[in-house]
């Protein structure tokens, strides 16, 4: 079942239009503040690590080795081919314009897959809508970075998913679960959505349940192969077991273990942990010199742990960073310092810690303050078309993740399976980030376009209760 190719047509038009004019603003009237080294050739972003993802393709194709550890190289199939024709940075500029079409290929099946699952037109139109005018996933194209094509990769497993269950070809069950592989090595958050494709097998098919269960082994056999290969490729090359990628404190140079334990501290009081983040705990805690005061709520303070013994802890941090090679003593003191305030919080403060702090990251997550990631001046220095960007970017935001909360209950009272099984694509990783406290705005991608599509089946839906599309009934 699909929509009239008119309708099709008319719906990729307008994600085109729209999507590379948000595509070309981010170009032309870019931030002056962003460094002019994360400028490539004027068009591809550079992020804080992009450098890990392409210096080991570069490596892999100028010298046959690929030298890293930290990430997984699932850029590969798209970095190489480009290098056979192109230099290094004429190939990261093709890859952001490679992420712009494959964004709009996705927003587009997202809307069909809205269409199919809901069995509504207007589902369908809502959906394009909303994946039109929201440039939260589209403005990861312009970035090089691993997230756009993970986006991509999730829907389209998600549609091969989709088809399999229609079709029952086991070629459509392997595109897909080759497309979930992909999307690992892209970006290794992507395993939290795995028990969903398993769900709909289990629960979707009709037919025996050694057939379902056969059906879940090929689906996962495109991973476990490539998996597979990668943990023996690290272990012949490092003589040690990495299944996916090493420990963060390999991995980023800046995690001293002062640092480290201060954030852990940080994570277990409940606070935003980005210190590249403005008025987050981190940011006050790991800038040097700032303009305002500790953001710690007075609720995270007891006897024990007073907002005296965070500001005496800080003063301790930034003596290590700023003397000489004399503070091995005070660097174990304030490690020691941290371990015992992260016991002493959770000893005293229990309630905050396991309810009201994963609470609290998780609106905080779903519910920012700003919108990060637009590479736009800001609001005071922008032109229209920017502002009316950021300023209606965030909002729509904050509705799809208000609307979605909504549709939740409303598919709840209707005992909806299917569609409560769908919600998991973008709800577990949301949960799970929530509740690790690991709440970084670009981390909500994976997961924008399945909120969108359970959203808008909601609208509809309630706009047919309504009789919106039906007043001449």
């Amino acid at each position: 079942m699909m929509p009239s190719r008119k309708v099709l047509w008319t719906a990729f038009l307008v994600l085109a239009i729209v999507k590379i004019f948000y595509f070309t603003l981010f170009i032309v009237d870019r931030n002056p503040r962003i460094i002019h080294s994360f400028v490539i050739q004027g068009i591809a972003l550079k992020g804080g690590d992009t450098e890990t993802y392409y210096s080991p393709l570069r490596s892999l194709f100028e010298e046959g080795t690929y030298s890293g550890m930290c990430r997984m190289p699932g850029l590969a199939p798209v970095y190489l081919p480009f290098r056979l024709v192109l230099s290094h940075e004429h190939t990261q500029v093709a890859i952001v314009f490679l992420q712009l079409i494959a964004d709009i290929a996705v927003a587009l099946l997202s809307s069909i897959l809205c269409f199919r699952i809901f069995r509504s037109i207007p589902a369908f139109w809502f959906c394009v809508v909303l994946t039109t005018l929201s440039p939260f996933v589209l403005v990861r194209a312009n970035y090089l970075l691993s997230d756009s094509f993970c986006c991509s990769a999730l829907i389209l497993a998600a549609w091969f998913l989709y088809e399999f269950i229609q079709s029952r070809k086991i070629s459509t069950l392997l595109i897909c679960g080759a497309f979930l592989a992909w999307a690992v090595f892209l970006r290794q958050i992507s395993l939290l959505i795995l028990p969903c494709f398993l769900l709909i097998l289990l629960t979707q098919i009709r037919t025996s349940l050694v057939q379902r269960l056969l059906y879940s082994i090929l689906l996962f056999i495109p991973l476990s192969i490539s998996i597979t290969g990668w943990a023996i490729r690290n272990t012949t090359t490092y003589d040690r077991t990495i299944l996916l990628v090493a420990p963060i404190t390999e991995c980023m140079g800046q995690l001293t273990p002062e640092f480290y334990s201060v954030r852990k501290l940080l994570l277990t009081m409940g606070q935003d942990i980005q210190p590249w983040k403005p008025g987050s705990a981190a940011h006050w805690f790991f800038t040097e010199n700032v303009d305002y005061d500790c953001p710690i709520s007075d609720k995270h303070f007891t006897a024990s742990l007073s907002r005296d013994s965070i500001l005496n802890l800080r003063e301790d941090y930034w003596t290590i960073i700023n003397s000489g090679s004399d503070k091995e003593e005070l660097s174990d003191r304030l490690i020691r310092t941290c371990s015992q305030y992260q016991q002493t919080y959770v000893s005293e403060n229990a309630w905050n810690f396991h309810i009201l702090n994963r609470a609290g990251f998780f609106f905080q997550f779903i519910f920012p303050t700003t919108i990060d990631d637009l590479p736009v001046p800001r609001l005071n220095e922008a032109s229209i078309p920017a502002k009316v960007t950021k300023v209606s970017g965030y909002f729509l935001l904050i509705a799809i993740h208000a609307v979605f909360l909504l549709s939740l209950i409303f598919f709840l009272v209707k005992r909806n399976s299917l569609v409560l099984i769908w919600s998991l694509f973008g709800l577990l990783p949301i949960l799970f980030l929530s509740y690790m406290g690991w709440i970084e705005q670009r981390y909500l991608a994976t997961s924008h376009y399945f909120l969108i599509l359970i959203c808008s089946g909601f609208i509809a839906e309630l706009a047919g209760k309504l009789r919106l599309f039906n007043r001449g009934n």
